[in-house]
């Protein structure tokens, strides 16, 4: 098809000629040289690809100046020319006119612009062979992570599943299918709602670290020359299924009591040993066995004082154990009673006034069982050490509370 252009102002081989159309974005294509038209023997000319119903104009630049150039018919109502066979076409420009001819098929190399996964040169849709980034390497566009996962990685791009689509009642992601690896908080998994089906090692599970409910502390408190400082015991433990387990627990000097960890769930009794220190082979020469959880002076963490009836010598009775703050706010006698609370500590209040207060806490109104400065769950900056005793010199009304499991003391005001 020839078209006659408007005049053009000499020299004509001073101009930049671009081809622009519905493939290379119009516009787009000004100053891009992938577009530029050459010049030779007083005419410019492009080879491009142009898919069907392609539409395109020749633009003379100069300067500032635009002009563009177009069909005068057969065109669209933009005066477009309007390609309805795709191929590969000549199009050449004179001073008298624009001319297109059909050389090739097409070859769109699809470098240009894509739009949703579609070449908008050629009109190609991109098969994306290969990712990059979870983007295809060609066009651009986000894989869809439909060809399934492989141990939670997209087996197209490798994205790595996100999980966010929740998981089914087996705990696998409903996306990738890879199982929850669980962050548990009071044995429910905080991402797919399964709760801990535990697996406890010692005091806890390794899992959700939960309490192991069969492991208890317990506490025990040697009489008589059993006491004396130079004594040293061992416990040998009985398992639940029948037999004895000759592992030997623990080695230990005794003064008031001691405490030690077992799980009643493996060991039904344990069998405490003492070694005569005037024995010069060593011989465990006397031992007492105890039912766990049973027997006397051997018992778990108490609930109240008098879950320790026979463990304490002056807590023998029926009520009859009681705790206390003494010190020199009472002369170091008539003990201010504690009182049990809901969650099973012993609490009471201390005045401190002009003058410096030092404490203990104690068992029975005597001195067999005291607690001081050494027991304090932390350390206070309000607080200093009288000798054992606690000192609080700043005045002020102070809360002061006794764990009779962990048998500390923690103050606040």
């Amino acid at each position: 098809m020839e078209v006659t252009p408007s005049t053009y102002v000499d020299p004509f081989d001073t101009f930049n000629v671009y081809f622009a159309g519905s493939m290379n974005g119009w516009t787009s294509a000004i100053n891009n040289d992938a577009y530029k038209l050459a010049y030779e023997n007083e005419e410019y000319s492009i080879t491009v690809d142009i898919p069907e119903n392609g539409k395109f104009k020749v633009v003379f630049v100069k300067g500032d100046n635009q002009d563009w150039y177009g069909a005068t018919e057969n065109a669209d109502e933009d005066g477009n020319f309007v390609i309805t066979e795709s191929g590969q076409y000549k199009v050449t420009a004179s001073k008298t006119e624009i001319t297109y001819e059909k050389v090739g098929d097409f070859t769109c190399t699809h470098e240009g612009k894509w739009d949703h996964g579609v070449c908008t040169y050629c009109k190609y849709e991109c098969e994306h062979e290969n990712y990059v980034n979870e983007k295809c390497e060609i066009c651009g566009n986000d894989c869809p992570h439909n060809s399934g996962y492989n141990e939670g990685k997209c087996n197209d791009c490798g994205h790595e599943c996100k999980h966010d689509s929740g998981y089914n009642e087996e705990s696998k992601c409903n996306t990738c299918g890879l199982s929850c690896d669980h962050n548990y908080i009071d044995g429910v998994c905080t991402k797919c709602g399964a709760g801990c089906d535990h697996t406890y090692l010692d005091e806890e599970c390794t899992k959700c670290h939960t309490p192991n409910p069969t492991w208890k502390t317990y506490y025990f408190k040697p009489w008589g020359d059993w006491k004396a400082s130079s004594a040293r015991f061992k416990a040998v433990l009985t398992k639940t299924i029948g037999g004895t387990d000759d592992k030997i627990m623990s080695h230990f000097d005794f003064k008031d009591y001691h405490t030690f960890s077992i799980d009643t769930a493996l060991y039904s009794q344990i069998q405490i040993k003492r070694l005569d220190p005037s024995n010069l082979n060593n011989a465990w020469n006397s031992s007492t066995t105890f039912n766990l959880n049973k027997d006397y002076n051997l018992i778990t963490q108490p609930s109240t004082w008098n879950d320790w009836t026979g463990t304490f010598s002056n807590f023998s009775g029926t009520n009859s154990g009681t705790l206390g703050l003494v010190g020199t706010m009472n002369g170091w006698s008539n003990d201010d009673k504690l009182t049990l609370n809901s969650e099973g500590n012993y609490v009471g209040t201390l005045d401190v006034g002009d003058t410096a207060v030092s404490f203990k806490i104690r068992a029975n109104n005597e001195w067999t069982y005291s607690w001081g400065y050494p027991d304090l769950e932390s350390q206070y900056s309000f607080v200093s050490p009288d000798d054992t005793n606690i000192k609080i010199s700043a005045k002020g009304t102070y809360t002061i509370t006794f764990n009779p499991n962990t048998l500390k003391i923690s103050i606040s005001q």
